[in-house]
């Protein structure tokens, strides 16, 4: 017996829905720069500084969008037709994909929860949103901090894998893997 599928049956699409392709690129670009801005930017700013309270506005504003966003991706890709996975070189590879695929989604969800909970424990809305208090000394001492720098190098080494395996696909194997999740037909 064949196990429904999701989408009500619907067949696979030979592209990602419009919307999926524009959150996909959006929501890369956006992680990329708030991952740099964590790693470049805000851990090398003393919390002393003014300097820190601008750069954490906008990346925890970015990161609250980055979540919102990822949630709505979520709820699209459930409701779309989607293209048929793309076979790889044998059923490790075509497991590891889509397990690497779960595990981005996963990943920016739990960077947004561990930053939450980081906000919370830091009272960082009170300090970064409406300028009542000073940021702690450190954020070092806090547990949701640590977590929040563990996720990120692993989100980072996932995103390198995935721009790898997208770029095997293209050049190497020339399964026109990136068309599918691109804006213009060809």
């Amino acid at each position: 017996m064949q196990k429904p599928s999701r989408t009500m049956d619907l067949p696979s699409a030979r592209r990602y829905h419009p919307l999926l392709v524009g959150l996909h690129w959006l929501l890369a670009l956006l992680i990329i720069v708030n991952l740099a801005m964590g790693s470049l930017q805000l851990q090398h700013i003393p919390n002393s500084s003014l300097e820190k309270l601008t750069a954490l506005q906008g990346h925890m504003a970015a990161g609250m969008l980055i979540l919102i966003l990822t949630l709505v991706r979520i709820g699209v890709r459930l409701m779309t037709r989607t293209p048929a996975p793309i076979q790889s070189d044998g059923p490790l590879w075509n497991r590891l994909s889509s397990t690497a695929h779960l595990g981005l989604y996963l990943l920016v969800l739990l960077m947004a929860l561990s930053g939450m909970a980081l906000s919370v424990q830091a009272n960082l809305p009170a300090a970064v949103f409406e300028g009542s208090m000073s940021l702690p000394t450190s954020f070092a001492d806090f547990a949701p901090r640590q977590a929040h720098g563990w996720i990120a190098n692993a989100l980072l080494l996932l995103i390198v894998g995935h721009v790898c395996a997208a770029l095997y696909h293209q050049f190497v194997r020339q399964d026109g893997l990136l068309r599918r999740m691109w804006f213009v037909r060809s």
